[in-house]
Protein backbone atom coordinates (compact mmCIF):
# COMPACT_ATOMS: atom_id res chain seq x y z
CA UNK A 1 0.00 0.00 0.00
CA UNK A 2 1.60 3.25 -0.86
CA UNK A 3 2.45 5.76 2.22
CA UNK A 4 2.84 9.26 0.19
CA UNK A 5 0.28 10.66 -2.51
CA UNK A 6 0.65 14.09 -4.22
CA UNK A 7 -2.45 15.17 -4.25
CA UNK A 8 -6.04 13.53 -2.94
CA UNK A 9 -6.66 11.64 -6.10
CA UNK A 10 -3.66 9.61 -6.30
CA UNK A 11 -4.34 9.07 -1.98
CA UNK A 12 -8.03 7.64 -2.77
CA UNK A 13 -6.93 5.19 -5.79
CA UNK A 14 -4.46 3.65 -3.23
CA UNK A 15 -6.33 3.43 -0.39
CA UNK A 16 -8.64 1.14 -2.56
CA UNK A 17 -6.08 -1.04 -3.34
CA UNK A 18 -5.26 -4.18 -1.05
CA UNK A 19 -2.66 -6.05 0.04
CA UNK A 20 -1.91 -8.11 -3.11
CA UNK A 21 -3.47 -5.34 -5.39
CA UNK A 22 -1.34 -3.44 -7.91
CA UNK A 23 -1.84 0.40 -8.63
CA UNK A 24 -0.39 0.84 -11.70
CA UNK A 25 0.36 3.79 -13.86
CA UNK A 26 2.72 5.11 -16.59
CA UNK A 27 6.61 5.25 -15.96
CA UNK A 28 8.71 7.16 -18.45
CA UNK A 29 12.57 7.78 -18.92
CA UNK A 30 13.76 11.10 -18.55
CA UNK A 31 15.09 13.09 -20.92
CA UNK A 32 19.07 12.59 -22.38
CA UNK A 33 20.73 15.32 -23.14
CA UNK A 34 18.53 17.90 -24.39
CA UNK A 35 16.30 15.57 -26.23
CA UNK A 36 12.37 17.32 -26.37
CA UNK A 37 10.80 13.73 -26.48
CA UNK A 38 11.05 10.56 -24.08
CA UNK A 39 9.78 7.31 -24.36
CA UNK A 40 7.72 4.72 -22.23
CA UNK A 41 9.50 2.33 -20.73
CA UNK A 42 8.29 -1.11 -21.44
CA UNK A 43 8.10 -3.32 -18.73
CA UNK A 44 7.59 -7.07 -17.84
CA UNK A 45 4.12 -8.76 -16.54
CA UNK A 46 3.91 -8.32 -12.83
CA UNK A 47 5.24 -11.93 -11.55
CA UNK A 48 8.01 -13.53 -9.39
CA UNK A 49 11.50 -13.65 -10.29
CA UNK A 50 12.95 -17.39 -10.12
CA UNK A 51 16.33 -17.81 -9.96
CA UNK A 52 18.44 -20.83 -8.72
CA UNK A 53 21.48 -20.57 -5.87
CA UNK A 54 23.92 -22.79 -4.71
CA UNK A 55 24.96 -23.20 -1.09
CA UNK A 56 28.47 -23.31 -0.24
CA UNK A 57 28.09 -26.76 0.28
CA UNK A 58 26.72 -27.13 -2.88
CA UNK A 59 23.34 -28.12 -2.48
CA UNK A 60 20.75 -25.69 -3.87
CA UNK A 61 18.32 -23.47 -2.55
CA UNK A 62 14.85 -24.43 -4.05
CA UNK A 63 11.94 -23.57 -2.36
CA UNK A 64 8.42 -22.45 -3.86
CA UNK A 65 9.41 -17.83 -3.03
CA UNK A 66 7.36 -17.05 0.33
CA UNK A 67 5.91 -13.52 1.05
CA UNK A 68 7.87 -10.83 3.04
CA UNK A 69 6.85 -7.91 4.34
CA UNK A 70 8.85 -4.83 6.38
CA UNK A 71 5.94 -3.87 9.34
CA UNK A 72 6.68 -0.94 11.40
CA UNK A 73 5.04 -1.53 14.49
CA UNK A 74 4.44 0.59 17.58
CA UNK A 75 3.26 3.24 15.07
CA UNK A 76 0.49 4.79 12.61
CA UNK A 77 3.41 6.41 10.89
CA UNK A 78 5.63 4.94 8.37
CA UNK A 79 9.54 4.91 8.73
CA UNK A 80 9.09 5.77 12.59
CA UNK A 81 8.19 2.84 15.29
CA UNK A 82 10.37 -0.58 15.06
CA UNK A 83 10.53 -2.32 12.00
CA UNK A 84 10.14 -6.14 12.16
CA UNK A 85 10.36 -8.26 9.12
CA UNK A 86 7.86 -11.01 8.78
CA UNK A 87 7.84 -14.37 6.58
CA UNK A 88 5.09 -16.35 5.68
CA UNK A 89 6.07 -19.96 5.68
CA UNK A 90 4.71 -22.41 3.02
CA UNK A 91 2.21 -24.94 4.83
CA UNK A 92 1.98 -25.61 8.20
CA UNK A 93 5.54 -25.75 9.36
CA UNK A 94 8.72 -23.74 9.13
CA UNK A 95 11.64 -24.10 6.70
CA UNK A 96 15.26 -25.52 8.96
CA UNK A 97 16.73 -23.49 11.82
CA UNK A 98 19.67 -22.74 10.21
CA UNK A 99 17.66 -20.96 7.53
CA UNK A 100 15.66 -18.57 9.28
CA UNK A 101 18.55 -17.40 11.38
CA UNK A 102 20.45 -16.59 8.11
CA UNK A 103 17.22 -14.88 6.82
CA UNK A 104 17.16 -12.88 10.36
CA UNK A 105 20.85 -12.07 9.65
CA UNK A 106 19.88 -11.33 6.03
CA UNK A 107 17.01 -8.91 6.81
CA UNK A 108 19.07 -7.47 10.19
CA UNK A 109 16.24 -5.57 11.50
CA UNK A 110 15.51 -5.94 15.77
CA UNK A 111 13.35 -9.73 14.91
CA UNK A 112 12.06 -11.25 11.92
CA UNK A 113 9.41 -13.28 12.46
CA UNK A 114 8.29 -16.63 10.55
CA UNK A 115 4.73 -17.38 10.66
CA UNK A 116 3.00 -21.11 9.56
CA UNK A 117 -0.98 -20.86 9.56
CA UNK A 118 -2.46 -23.56 10.82
CA UNK A 119 -5.83 -22.89 9.96
CA UNK A 120 -9.06 -21.71 11.48
CA UNK A 121 -12.27 -21.64 13.14
CA UNK A 122 -14.61 -19.43 12.73
CA UNK A 123 -13.01 -15.95 12.64
CA UNK A 124 -9.99 -17.04 14.52
CA UNK A 125 -7.19 -17.86 12.92
CA UNK A 126 -4.36 -20.36 14.32
CA UNK A 127 -0.74 -19.93 13.60
CA UNK A 128 2.56 -20.73 14.95
CA UNK A 129 5.31 -18.13 15.46
CA UNK A 130 8.69 -17.63 16.14
CA UNK A 131 11.34 -15.07 15.60
CA UNK A 132 15.04 -14.30 15.30
CA UNK A 133 17.30 -11.83 15.41
CA UNK A 134 20.73 -11.36 13.42
CA UNK A 135 22.34 -13.36 16.24
CA UNK A 136 19.48 -15.67 17.44
CA UNK A 137 16.37 -16.82 18.23
CA UNK A 138 14.30 -14.85 21.11
CA UNK A 139 11.80 -16.34 23.51
CA UNK A 140 9.28 -13.38 22.95
CA UNK A 141 8.78 -10.36 20.80
CA UNK A 142 6.33 -8.24 21.26
CA UNK A 143 6.88 -5.64 18.36
CA UNK A 144 7.77 -8.71 15.92
CA UNK A 145 4.34 -10.31 16.90
CA UNK A 146 2.26 -7.29 16.33
CA UNK A 147 3.85 -6.66 12.59
CA UNK A 148 3.17 -10.87 12.05
CA UNK A 149 -0.71 -9.99 12.97
CA UNK A 150 -1.15 -6.92 10.92
CA UNK A 151 -0.06 -8.63 8.17
CA UNK A 152 -2.68 -11.38 9.20
CA UNK A 153 -5.43 -9.45 9.52
CA UNK A 154 -4.45 -7.84 5.85
CA UNK A 155 -4.86 -10.70 4.62
CA UNK A 156 -7.38 -13.01 6.16
CA UNK A 157 -11.07 -12.39 7.07
CA UNK A 158 -10.72 -12.72 10.80
CA UNK A 159 -10.93 -10.61 14.34
CA UNK A 160 -8.08 -13.06 16.16
CA UNK A 161 -5.42 -14.85 15.47
CA UNK A 162 -3.99 -17.22 18.47
CA UNK A 163 -0.09 -17.27 17.72
CA UNK A 164 1.61 -20.52 19.19
CA UNK A 165 4.61 -20.47 20.41
CA UNK A 166 7.85 -22.76 21.67
CA UNK A 167 8.34 -20.88 24.62
CA UNK A 168 5.53 -18.23 25.60
CA UNK A 169 2.75 -20.24 25.16
CA UNK A 170 -0.45 -19.27 23.50
CA UNK A 171 -0.53 -14.80 22.19
CA UNK A 172 -3.64 -13.92 21.37
CA UNK A 173 -4.20 -10.99 19.25
CA UNK A 174 -7.60 -9.53 18.51
CA UNK A 175 -8.59 -6.55 16.27
CA UNK A 176 -10.03 -3.96 18.33
CA UNK A 177 -13.52 -2.42 17.08
CA UNK A 178 -11.20 1.15 16.77
CA UNK A 179 -8.50 -1.10 14.12
CA UNK A 180 -5.61 -0.98 17.19
CA UNK A 181 -4.24 -4.60 17.73
CA UNK A 182 -4.10 -5.84 21.11
CA UNK A 183 -1.87 -8.31 22.19
CA UNK A 184 -2.39 -10.82 25.41
CA UNK A 185 1.03 -11.13 26.71
CA UNK A 186 2.44 -12.93 30.10
CA UNK A 187 3.03 -10.43 32.63
CA UNK A 188 6.56 -10.06 33.79
CA UNK A 189 6.95 -7.85 36.88
CA UNK A 190 10.40 -7.03 38.16
CA UNK A 191 11.69 -8.01 41.62
CA UNK A 192 14.41 -5.64 43.37
CA UNK A 193 18.47 -6.93 43.02
CA UNK A 194 20.39 -7.36 45.89
CA UNK A 195 23.12 -4.03 46.55
CA UNK A 196 25.71 -5.44 44.15
CA UNK A 197 23.54 -6.16 41.29
CA UNK A 198 22.01 -2.22 41.50
CA UNK A 199 25.48 -1.03 42.20
CA UNK A 200 26.55 -2.53 38.40
CA UNK A 201 23.59 -1.80 37.05
CA UNK A 202 24.14 1.88 37.65
CA UNK A 203 27.77 2.07 36.86
CA UNK A 204 26.17 1.17 33.16
CA UNK A 205 23.92 4.19 33.10
CA UNK A 206 26.70 6.48 33.91
CA UNK A 207 25.04 10.40 34.60
CA UNK A 208 22.05 8.72 35.51
CA UNK A 209 20.46 8.73 39.35
CA UNK A 210 19.27 5.31 39.62
CA UNK A 211 15.95 5.22 42.40
CA UNK A 212 14.96 1.74 42.01
CA UNK A 213 16.66 -1.15 39.73
CA UNK A 214 15.17 -4.73 39.51
CA UNK A 215 15.14 -7.77 37.52
CA UNK A 216 12.58 -9.64 35.43
CA UNK A 217 13.10 -13.44 35.29
CA UNK A 218 10.12 -13.02 32.85
CA UNK A 219 12.46 -11.35 30.27
CA UNK A 220 15.87 -11.81 31.89
CA UNK A 221 15.89 -7.94 31.54
CA UNK A 222 17.52 -5.44 34.64
CA UNK A 223 15.19 -2.77 35.23
CA UNK A 224 16.59 1.03 36.02
CA UNK A 225 13.91 3.79 37.47
CA UNK A 226 15.72 6.89 36.60
CA UNK A 227 14.87 10.71 38.06
CA UNK A 228 13.45 12.33 34.52
CA UNK A 229 12.73 11.57 31.12
CA UNK A 230 15.29 14.50 30.13
CA UNK A 231 18.01 12.41 31.64
CA UNK A 232 16.47 9.30 29.92
CA UNK A 233 16.57 10.51 26.43
CA UNK A 234 20.10 12.30 27.24
CA UNK A 235 22.36 9.24 28.23
CA UNK A 236 24.65 7.37 26.58
CA UNK A 237 24.67 3.73 28.57
CA UNK A 238 27.72 1.60 28.69
CA UNK A 239 27.61 -1.30 26.34
CA UNK A 240 29.86 -3.65 27.47
CA UNK A 241 28.84 -3.19 31.11
CA UNK A 242 25.49 -3.78 30.31
CA UNK A 243 26.59 -7.29 28.17
CA UNK A 244 28.69 -7.86 31.45
CA UNK A 245 25.27 -7.81 33.60
CA UNK A 246 23.97 -11.19 31.47
CA UNK A 247 20.52 -11.66 30.40
CA UNK A 248 18.51 -10.13 27.68
CA UNK A 249 20.21 -6.83 28.48
CA UNK A 250 18.37 -3.38 30.47
CA UNK A 251 15.49 -1.40 30.37
CA UNK A 252 15.61 2.26 31.22
CA UNK A 253 12.28 4.55 32.64
CA UNK A 254 11.15 6.78 33.95
CA UNK A 255 7.77 8.85 34.75
CA UNK A 256 6.68 11.49 32.17
CA UNK A 257 5.74 14.87 34.01
CA UNK A 258 2.78 15.92 34.99
CA UNK A 259 0.52 16.79 31.73
CA UNK A 260 2.44 14.64 29.35
CA UNK A 261 1.01 12.66 26.80
CA UNK A 262 1.69 9.86 28.19
CA UNK A 263 2.49 8.40 31.45
CA UNK A 264 6.19 6.66 30.86
CA UNK A 265 8.87 6.94 28.64
CA UNK A 266 12.02 4.24 28.48
CA UNK A 267 14.42 3.25 26.87
CA UNK A 268 16.04 -0.35 25.84
CA UNK A 269 19.04 -1.89 25.36
CA UNK A 270 20.18 -5.21 24.37
CA UNK A 271 23.68 -5.97 22.90
CA UNK A 272 23.61 -9.59 24.19
CA UNK A 273 21.06 -10.50 21.56
CA UNK A 274 22.54 -8.66 18.97
CA UNK A 275 20.72 -5.11 19.37
CA UNK A 276 22.20 -2.27 21.26
CA UNK A 277 19.81 -0.22 21.33
CA UNK A 278 15.76 -1.53 20.49
CA UNK A 279 13.64 1.15 19.17
CA UNK A 280 9.98 -0.12 20.38
CA UNK A 281 9.65 -3.03 22.92
CA UNK A 282 6.71 -4.59 23.28
CA UNK A 283 7.98 -7.37 25.86
CA UNK A 284 9.35 -5.48 27.50
CA UNK A 285 6.38 -3.09 28.54
CA UNK A 286 5.23 -7.24 29.74
CA UNK A 287 7.84 -5.43 32.32
CA UNK A 288 7.44 -2.07 32.89
CA UNK A 289 3.29 -2.26 32.89
CA UNK A 290 3.27 -4.30 36.44
CA UNK A 291 5.73 -2.25 38.04
CA UNK A 292 4.40 1.27 37.14
CA UNK A 293 0.72 0.11 37.49
CA UNK A 294 1.42 -0.64 41.33
CA UNK A 295 3.38 2.59 41.61
CA UNK A 296 0.79 4.59 40.23
CA UNK A 297 -1.96 2.90 41.52
CA UNK A 298 -4.18 1.99 37.77
CA UNK A 299 -4.48 -0.57 36.18
CA UNK A 300 -3.77 1.20 32.21
CA UNK A 301 -0.38 2.79 31.42
CA UNK A 302 0.08 4.88 28.23
CA UNK A 303 3.82 4.36 27.50
CA UNK A 304 6.35 6.05 25.17
CA UNK A 305 9.70 4.56 24.29
CA UNK A 306 11.97 7.89 23.40
CA UNK A 307 14.63 5.92 20.97
CA UNK A 308 15.52 7.48 18.09
CA UNK A 309 12.40 6.41 16.32
CA UNK A 310 10.27 6.21 19.15
CA UNK A 311 7.23 4.69 19.57
CA UNK A 312 3.70 4.46 21.68
CA UNK A 313 1.69 1.71 23.25
CA UNK A 314 -0.57 1.40 26.14
CA UNK A 315 -0.45 -1.30 28.69
CA UNK A 316 -3.28 -2.80 30.46
CA UNK A 317 -2.58 -4.51 34.26
CA UNK A 318 -6.13 -6.12 34.57
CA UNK A 319 -5.29 -7.22 38.48
CA UNK A 320 -2.58 -4.74 38.90
CA UNK A 321 -3.23 -4.97 42.60
CA UNK A 322 -2.65 -9.07 42.87
CA UNK A 323 -0.12 -10.08 40.24
CA UNK A 324 1.10 -13.93 40.33
CA UNK A 325 2.42 -16.66 37.75
CA UNK A 326 -0.56 -16.63 35.97
CA UNK A 327 -1.36 -12.76 35.12
CA UNK A 328 -1.76 -11.62 32.15
CA UNK A 329 -1.22 -8.00 30.41
CA UNK A 330 -2.95 -6.69 27.26
CA UNK A 331 -0.52 -4.21 24.68
CA UNK A 332 -2.38 -2.17 22.54
CA UNK A 333 -0.92 -0.31 19.47
CA UNK A 334 -0.87 -0.05 15.98
CA UNK A 335 1.07 -0.70 13.00
CA UNK A 336 2.05 0.12 8.98
CA UNK A 337 3.02 -2.44 6.54
CA UNK A 338 5.73 -0.44 4.56
CA UNK A 339 6.85 -3.38 2.03
CA UNK A 340 5.73 -6.53 0.40
CA UNK A 341 7.57 -8.81 -1.70
CA UNK A 342 9.09 -12.06 -2.08
CA UNK A 343 12.06 -14.08 -0.26
CA UNK A 344 13.52 -16.04 -3.16
CA UNK A 345 16.29 -17.89 -1.59
CA UNK A 346 14.01 -20.52 0.27
CA UNK A 347 15.34 -23.68 1.39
Amino acid sequence: RSMMSSNSESESTTEKAGLNDVVTGEAHTPSHRGDSQSQSVKRKPNETITQTFTRPSGQTYFGKPLELYTVDAFTSKPFSGNTAAVVLAEGADYPSDRWMQLVGSEMNLAETSFVAIQGSIGDVVNAKLRWFTPTTEVELCGHATLAAAKVLFAKLEANQIKFHTIHSGTLTVTRAADGMLEMDFPACPPVPVDAEKAKQLKDALPGLEVVWAGHSAGTGDYVAEVTTVASLEAMVPDLPAIAALGGRGVIVTARQEAGGAGDISSRCFFPNIGINEDPVTGSAHCVLGPHWASQMQKGTIKAHQCSKRGGNLEVVVPNWEHLDAQSRVTLRGDAVIVTQGSMLAVE
